[in-house]
């Protein structure tokens, strides 16, 4: 009964771990949630949080103890009125508790400031990761789509050739066709099984990028569940809208940068600012002849004291350090001047090359769909004796080309619709919309 019901229990894990079928959206997800770029970037916000809280400590209560135990081979001597006195014992010992405390260190307040962007940019960073694998994802899975429409294509081809092929065999064995005709055919079949079979390799690598691309195992067995929307819907064009760079990851992230930066040189500029702290300290000394009598003659004191230290000279290192640091926020200022007119340029290419891609793929579509009414209309003639069977096959030819060519427009449509969500930072809003 026991071994029943684990089986029982295991089923359904054995049944979701055979087969995955997914649609964009869950590929995306999945990818999400177990990508390793996922885990690092969120390794990197916990890694900031950590930093985040070694700043602040800077700031509190530091209590140290310290001991030492010492045997003076030869005690000091001193003389006093004549007289040589040995200054110390053989033996003695130190142990002592203290405690630091920071009343004013504008270089330490300056590096908890910077916990807050640290952290945002972190964040930020984890956006980023996420645009980047919603763009893996999504190309790789259109990819995939288009190789598997090219199959069904070309399965249908090898549908209507073989169909032509046993007319054709038949017509050469009784006498009323030519063996000709029934070669030219059973050439064109098989040009269109090689053509399958290479088909179903690029769909097998396609398919292994996808999940690479996910994350997941490449041995995992997933099957694409969305794939007909994608192809019914390919002259869907939603406007490319406004560009803001303000608005996109890549400008959040130099902004944040900047910020660090920022700080980081008032931090170097702060060196020069005088710095308060406060400090307790409790010990024992101990001293005898011998190495007993140190822990028998123990005597305790006590201190408590304010310390002050004015930064004086340091061989002008601030100044270099802060001048360093002012430099490199001049030089991220200027990329991010580059950067947004680059970003500026990449749009309006990526807003071209996507409505180029779609007016192509409407004129390949119709040529697609002429070249089948072509083909139809030669296959009735043929089948009435008024074409040839080399007009039926260059109909076919031309059928054939005008369908590669519209799968070829499909994935140059979509990735171009993807460039242009990614230039424009919409990658999360179109995984949103999915």
């Amino acid at each position: 009964m026991r071994n029943i019901l684990m089986l029982i229990f295991l089923l359904p894990f054995g049944a979701v771990s055979a087969q995955d079928n997914l649609s964009l959206k869950e590929c995306i997800s999945y990818g999400l949630q177990n990508h390793s770029s996922v885990k690092v970037a969120e390794n990197n916000i916990a890694k900031s949080k950590e930093q985040g809280r070694e700043a602040l400590a800077a700031y509190l209560p530091q209590v140290n103890i310290n001991g030492e135990y010492d045997y003076n081979l030869k005690v000091q001597t001193a003389q006093f009125n004549g007289q040589k006195v040995n200054m110390g014992s053989p033996y003695s010992s130190t142990l002592s508790a203290q405690l630091d405390q920071p009343l004013f260190n504008q270089s330490l307040l300056l590096g908890i400031k910077a916990n807050q962007p640290n952290m945002e940019l972190s964040q930020l960073n984890k956006e980023q990761t996420n645009e980047q694998l919603i763009y893996n994802i999504s190309s790789s899975y259109f990819q995939v789509l288009v190789i598997q429409k090219q199959i069904q294509l070309l399965n249908d081809n090898k549908a209507r050739t073989e169909k032509l092929y046993n007319v054709t065999k038949l017509q050469a064995e009784q006498g009323t066709g030519k063996k000709i005709n029934a070669k030219q055919v059973e050439v064109n079949l098989n040009n269109i099984n090689s053509q399958i079979a290479n088909a179903q390799s690029n769909y097998t690598i396609a398919l292994n990028r996808l999940k690479n691309a996910m994350g997941m195992e490449v041995s995992a067995n997933v099957v694409l569940t969305d794939t007909a929307r994608w192809v019914q819907n390919v002259t869907a064009t939603p406007a490319a809208g406004v560009f803001d760079y303000v608005s996109t990851t890549a400008y959040k992230i130099q902004e944040k940068q900047i910020e660090l930066n920022e700080i980081n040189a008032k931090s170097i500029r702060a060196g020069y600012i005088p710095t308060v702290s406060m400090f307790g300290r409790y010990g024992l000394n101990g001293f005898g002849p011998t190495g007993g009598d140190v822990f028998s003659n123990q005597f305790n004191y006590s201190t408590i004291g304010v310390k002050f230290t004015v930064p004086l000279l340091d061989g002008f290192k601030k100044d270099a350090q802060y001048k360093q640091a002012k430099i490199a926020i001049s030089t991220a200022k200027e990329n991010l001047k580059l950067n947004q007119s680059n970003s500026n340029m990449v749009f309006q290419n990526a807003t071209n090359k996507r409505e180029q891609a779609r007016t192509t793929l409407l004129s390949d579509k119709r040529n697609m769909e002429m070249s089948q009414e072509l083909y139809d209309n030669v296959n009735l003639q043929y089948r009435g004796g008024t074409a040839s069977l080399s007009d039926l096959l260059n109909a076919e030819s031309s059928w054939s080309s005008a369908q590669n060519n519209f799968l070829q427009s499909m994935i140059n449509y979509y990735v171009a619709a993807l460039d242009l969500a990614n230039a424009q930072g919409s990658l999360e809003d179109f995984y949103n919309k999915l």
